[in-house]
């Protein structure tokens, strides 16, 4: 049996079956959810950031200046100290025999000064009532021995007073007022003069931090002082400073000095700040990130560094507009200050920026638009439900109940911050 092949009219009879049927309806689809705030208007001031390392203002190795056996030590490693703290000591008997020998011998020669003095006394007045009884020659030996038992007095007085300073020398005290260190002899061990390190002591306040600053860097913050705009001198310049487990700069100190030299193999300056250091967090040694302020304050604009994009290059955030429409804007970023980044152009603080969202978006579409205030770095780590906000809830921002998710961007929100 031949197969049946369709006629021209069997096929069109099959065609119009289904001419009677609605067309299919396509659902709309919801715009996009995305949450929107206004920059932030702050106070903001250009910095430059460098690392750099604490050093004690002063340092001192304690050594002994007398050889002996060191007898007593008078302080705990590690424990701070005052000027004038008596240290270590060592045995002073040898000194103290020196010392009493010395001032023996002065004795006796302040004894023999006596008789000469009294000798020259009597012959001067014996030839003055008698002339002739004495020569002129006795009389030029008694004057040479009373001179002569002065100078004895006096090389006596000074080998006395060397001997009192070696005996002063066994008793070692702190120079200045600091932490001292581990002590580097224990008792009973000869130390030699001049040679054995016993400590080190190392001063707490003030305390520097040495870094090295580009040429380009250092002489625009020279230019800047030469017209007052950090100061009227070098060391009115602020600096600063956070440690390895801060987060942010809490110290502040000032330029303490800069080298005049520039280092040609590096193209720097090594740089010196001070800081007042009266509660001892600060230790000479710990690494140091340090903040140098490139400027007066001005009005700045920040937003959350989320809602920044990258564009071959090119820095970029979405804007919402009146008509709920994004907006593509390149922008020209800044500093970051305090988890937020400064957009120095591109936008004005009556722009509602995307934060939340801006990879579901593109240039043109229509959104629906949360307002709520940008977010900082302390709302990031307590709210994170800003980061995922719930579609076509409807809902208003808890934390911006005067402005609604229905209303337009162009409006303007109350939430400009100063600081």
């Amino acid at each position: 049996m031949k197969p049946i092949l369709p006629t021209p009219v069997a096929l069109l009879v099959v065609s119009c079956l289904g001419c009677g049927k609605a067309p299919v309806q396509i659902a709309a689809t919801a715009p996009t959810t995305v949450t929107v705030s206004q920059p932030l208007e702050r106070e903001v001031v250009d910095y430059e950031k460098f690392n750099g390392r604490l050093e004690a203002a002063e340092s001192v190795n304690l050594q002994p200046q007398v050889t002996g056996h060191l007898q007593k030590i008078r302080f705990k490693p590690g424990q701070a100290v005052k000027a004038g703290d008596l240290l270590f000591e060592i045995d002073p008997r040898q000194y103290q025999a020196e010392f009493d020998r010395a001032e023996g011998q002065v004795a006796v020669d302040q004894a023999a000064e006596q008789l000469a003095v009294s000798d020259n006394r009597r012959n001067k007045g014996l030839a003055a009532k008698s002339p002739g009884a004495i020569t002129a020659a006795e009389l030029d030996k008694y004057a040479a021995l009373e001179a002569q038992a002065k100078a004895q007095v006096m090389a006596s007085q000074a080998s006395a007073e060397a001997a009192e300073l070696n005996l002063k020398w066994t008793k070692i005290y702190a120079p200045i007022t600091g932490k001292i260190g581990k002590n580097n002899v224990d008792a009973g061990n000869l130390v030699n003069a001049n040679v054995s390190v016993l400590a080190n002591i190392v001063s707490v306040d003030p305390i520097f931090v040495t870094f090295d600053v580009d040429e380009a860097t250092i002489l625009q913050v020279e230019a800047m002082v030469r017209e007052g705009k950090l100061g009227k001198q070098t060391r009115d310049v602020p600096v600063f400073l956070g440690l390895t487990t801060d987060t942010e700069y809490p110290y502040q100190g000032t330029l303490d000095y800069v080298d005049p030299r520039v280092d040609p193999s590096t193209g720097t300056r090594r740089v010196r700040a001070e800081f007042s250091n009266k509660k001892g967090i600060l230790s000479p040694g710990l690494f140091a990130k340090l903040k140098l302020p490139l400027g007066e304050e001005r009005k700045g604009l920040l937003v959350t560094e989320r809602a920044l994009g990258t564009d071959q290059g090119q820095k970029f955030v979405y804007v919402v507009g009146a008509d709920n429409k994004v907006e593509y804007r390149p922008v020209a970023v800044g500093k970051l200050e305090n988890g937020l980044r400064v957009i120095d152009k591109g936008i004005t603080a009556d722009d509602w920026v995307i934060v939340n969202g801006v990879q579901r978006v593109r240039p043109g579409v229509t959104v629906d638009a949360h307002r709520v205030p940008m977010p900082v770095l302390e709302d990031s780590e307590k709210a994170p439900a800003l980061a995922t906000p719930k579609a076509n809830s409807g809902k208003e921002s808890t934390s911006n109940k005067a402005t609604t998710s229905g209303a337009k961007p162009g409006d303007r929100g109350n939430h400009k911050e100063s600081r």
